[in-house]
């Protein structure tokens, strides 16, 4: 390759000889830009990246900082085993806290989605891996909650889509790999099942869901003090379109009216912190609806609240960041709303959402950001459009 270049090179006129040395220059820029480059953006972003302070959980800070206070003290465990479930309990570190990385929306797009070029398929899950493998190592969180829309298109895959999908799911987050059941906890997405927009729920893929990542609908004892609530609210976006999508609803309803049935767990700790997870955010849901509660006529996101008193919400679905004040009767709970992880959602900014709660049942939150893609991006198509019109006037020149 050398002699071919200087041969190129030499052999030229004047003027040949600037495009070809302008190329080279070009090419080098390109060869830096992949192999230098990638790696030193996500150095300097992993040496910022640190879990909340634990300080001063007992008092309120700024939304990078939210204090919560359990409201009720739940517990239920389904006995039921699944290929990818929640099977063991964890306990507090030695120094007393609990960590918890919550993983919204990486849309995971593998060989079979067609409706985008390979390479940027490949791109996007690339960038997946190299950042929550880069974060995993850095952070060592003791559970990962992944807040649906896992996959891209979950709901329209065959079988043997799925298939893949699970495989590149592995490749991605090798957790799911892994002996230790007991590190994640999955939510579902609209993307995963349907039921948003003109996206069909269906039974086969509704059931074939269930099957792979357990109930949709799930209370997990953590440890002695905290406790998460998994709930499923995509089907409560619009009025259910499909036999699926009624189950869905009838589902959660049924969860909901049950759930003070659940038996307490006994605790030595006299502060418990419950955290409700869900894909869509509740103040997004469905209004039309209204259902029971004591007697009187609410709206799903009143019934979810009142119901489990949640001390914190934490949802996906929107891609960006938000915080909300839900204020229902005496009481009032913050929402947190993680960002994206995956660039494709056309976010500039990607980010994990990190939460470290006190053995006291408080919890101090702030989001851990990503580098950025688009820039890169944009500079690989800078470098290759020009390279490839420079060769392409080179070409033209010694015709």
């Amino acid at each position: 390759m050398h002699r071919l270049l200087s041969r190129l090179y030499y052999s030229s006129s004047k003027g040949q000889k600037v495009l070809t040395s302008t190329i080279l220059i070009l090419l080098s820029c390109l060869i830096f830009w992949c192999l230098v480059g990638e790696v030193f953006v996500f150095m300097q972003s992993s040496g910022g990246w640190r879990w909340p302070t634990p300080l001063y959980l007992d008092k309120v800070q700024s939304p990078d900082m939210i204090t919560t206070m359990p409201q009720i003290r739940t517990y239920y465990q389904d006995g039921s085993t699944h290929h990818y479930a929640l099977s063991s309990y964890k306990r507090l570190s030695a120094n007393g806290y609990f960590k918890i990385m919550f993983i919204s929306d990486p849309h995971i797009m593998c060989s079979h989605n067609k409706e985008e070029l390979w390479l940027a398929r490949w791109d996007a899950d690339t960038y997946l891996k190299k950042s929550f493998s880069r974060l995993h190592s850095s952070l060592k969180p003791d559970l990962l909650v992944f807040l649906g829309d896992t996959f891209s298109n979950g709901f329209e895959a065959t079988d043997q889509q799925w298939d893949d999908y699970l495989q590149c799911l592995e490749d991605i987050y090798p957790i799911f790999s892994s002996s230790e059941k007991d590190q994640f906890i999955v939510a579902m997405g609209d993307n995963d099942l349907g039921g948003e927009g003109r996206d069909l729920m269906t039974q086969t893929v509704y059931r074939r869901y269930q099957k792979t990542f357990g109930n949709l609908n799930k209370i997990f004892d953590i440890t002695d003090g905290i406790r998460i609530i998994k709930i499923t609210t995509t089907c409560f976006l619009r009025p259910p379109s499909t036999r699926a999508e009624v189950d869905c609803r009838d589902n959660l309803v049924q969860f909901l009216d049950t759930s003070s049935q659940h038996p307490l767990k006994t605790s030595t700790s006299s502060n418990h912190l419950t955290i409700l997870v869900t894909h869509v955010p509740l103040n997004k849901l469905s209004k039309s609806i209204q259902f029971s509660y004591n007697g009187r006529s609410v709206d799903i996101r009143t019934k979810i609240l009142l119901t489990l008193r949640p001390g914190v919400v934490v949802s996906g679905h929107i891609h960006h960041e938000e915080y909300t004040q839900h204020r229902l009767e005496e009481w009032m709970v913050s929402e947190i709303t993680v960002p994206t992880c995956s660039y494709r959602m056309g976010e500039l900014s990607m980010g994990v959402g990190t939460a470290v709660i006190s053995e006291g049942g408080n919890m101090a939150y702030k989001v851990n950001w990503l580098p950025a893609r688009y820039p890169f991006l944009f500079g690989y198509i800078v470098l290759g459009a020009s390279l490839f019109l420079l060769c392409v006037c080179l070409t033209f020149r010694r015709c």
